[in-house]
């Protein structure tokens, strides 16, 4: 899924965690075309980015919503994963997202559309012509 969505996609950094340690995992990195890295043990400044990123999952979003179900946990972090990705404003990168959010500028007779994410968690904004 993640060769389909990022085809640049060449190495995987991973710890030493046995969910990564198969041979089929092997297997099928090794048929897409990606390498695999592994980290030192008991060394989470090796992959700083993802550490970062399952800090601000847990305090942004998993830690204010009570997880029913495996299914719950797999629709709520997809929407997390949304909209940090689509909507969340990143300081380095200058208040934009990852994928760039195009910019636009309201008309006169345009109106402010505010969309719920997650529930209420957050909040998106965006500008729409009154119809």
């Amino acid at each position: 899924e993640a060769k389909e969505l990022c085809p640049d996609f060449e190495i995987l950094i991973r710890d030493n965690d046995m969910l990564f340690s198969g041979r089929k995992i092997f297997e099928g990195l090794r048929d897409l075309g990606i390498d695999s890295a592994v980290t030192p043990p008991a060394s989470p400044w090796c992959n700083g980015i993802m550490e970062r990123w399952f800090g601000s999952l847990r305090r942004e979003c998993l830690n204010h919503i009570p997880i029913l179900s495996l299914n719950h946990a797999q629709y709520t972090v997809g929407e997390y994963v949304n909209y940090y990705n689509f909507w969340r404003p990143h300081l380095a990168l200058n208040k934009d997202s990852p994928c760039r959010r195009a910019t636009t500028f309201p008309s006169p007779t345009s109106k402010i559309i505010k969309r719920q994410v997650l529930g209420g968690l957050h909040h998106i904004y965006f500008h729409s012509e009154v119809q």
